[in-house]
């Protein structure tokens, strides 16, 4: 018989990647539930969709709904309606993952965290005690809930709850309404606590989910080379090009005596060098296919113009004080003072 599972925040980071591995390990249906704030993302889940099934022209989130994957939006906040029920049908399983998360925004406005984690999770245990007893309920939370760990400690399932920040408060009161309803209604509930979790689509600001999505990138770029093979053939090209530029300014500092020339020459070989690292750069890029080749039209203009500027800027800079300095030990005839 064929199953289906809820998913709250499924287009959230977590929740995407459950759709993904449920799509693709199971025969069951999956019903996401998202309000779509910050953290939600529906490109997550049309690329899951087109990952899965193909890539669709037009694709819009109605069509979600035409395969295993149906979308609904709703801000559990507001209590779960009848015409939702009604979309929903019988539930299998539930993973609640809905939720604020960030501990910086809790720092700043506690109140969505608490209405989102511990009203949003009592709406939806208020509708499964009314309508589906029977669905088997994961409530996602953090290791935070213990507060910080000690030296040398490791937390056990049944320690003291000792949250440190108003995300971590909430969670405890997600968990709390969890194990009462689990306890009065006899509902079918588990709780897993989870530490920090990185990967790929947590967006680009997080830079330890961005190299990691860099590295475990293993499918053809659009020239059909790898990622190991463009790092091959852009670190030896960055390395020649640093060795010529330190030898450069080596023979600047070498033959160059007038003070105020030489460092307009070493602005000029500076700015010449950084220009030609972005060239390489960003045409590596783009024979990878790391961004559009529109922009690789545009690009030589673009680094021409800061070249320009970045000469203009050096003359600018320099050569006043070499109309103006005097040389270094130069001689300076001397006149005596007239007698009165």
């Amino acid at each position: 018989m064929e199953k289906t599972i809820l998913i709250t925040g499924g287009a959230g980071f977590v929740g995407h990647h459950c759709v993904e591995h449920i799509l693709k390990n199971t025969d069951w249906k999956i019903i996401i539930l998202d309000s779509l704030n910050y953290a939600g993302d529906m490109q997550r889940i049309v690329e899951v969709e087109e990952a899965f099934y193909g890539k669709k022209e037009n694709i819009e989130v109605k069509n979600l709904n035409s395969g295993r994957i149906k979308f609904v939006w709703h801000d559990l906040r507001a209590p779960i309606s009848n015409t939702m029920h009604a979309l929903f049908g019988t539930l299998d399983y539930c993973i609640h993952f809905a939720a604020e998360s960030h501990v910086d925004r809790s720092l700043q406005d506690s109140i969505p965290f608490v209405t989102s984690n511990v009203v949003g999770t009592a709406n939806l245990l208020e509708y499964f005690k009314h309508y589906q007893k029977q669905c088997k309920t994961l409530i996602f939370s953090t290791d935070e809930v213990f507060g910080a760990a000690p030296e040398g400690v490791a937390f056990r399932e049944e320690d003291s709850f000792k949250p440190s920040n108003p995300y971590a408060a909430a969670k405890v009161g997600e968990e709390m309404i969890a194990f009462s309803f689990a306890h009065a209604f006899d509902l079918p509930i588990s709780i897993v606590r989870s530490t920090n979790i990185i990967g790929g689509n947590k967006g680009l600001h997080i830079i330890i989910a961005l190299v990691i999505g860099l590295m475990a990138t293993s499918y053809n770029y659009s020239s059909g080379l790898l990622l190991s093979d463009f790092l091959r053939e852009l670190f030896p090209r960055l390395g020649l090009g640093l060795a010529v530029l330190v030898a450069l300014l080596i023979l600047v500092g070498l033959f160059i005596s007038d003070e105020a020339m030489k460092k307009w020459a070493q602005y000029v070989l500076m700015g010449v060098g950084v220009v030609i690292f972005l060239i390489v750069i960003l045409k590596s890029f783009e024979r990878y296919g790391f961004y559009s080749t529109n922009f690789g039209n545009y690009a030589g203009w673009i680094i021409g113009g800061i070249l320009v500027i970045g000469v203009i800027i050096a003359v600018a800079v320099s050569g006043p004080a070499a109309s103006t300095a005097q040389p270094q030990g130069a001689w300076v005839p001397f006149t005596r003072p007239e007698r009165h």
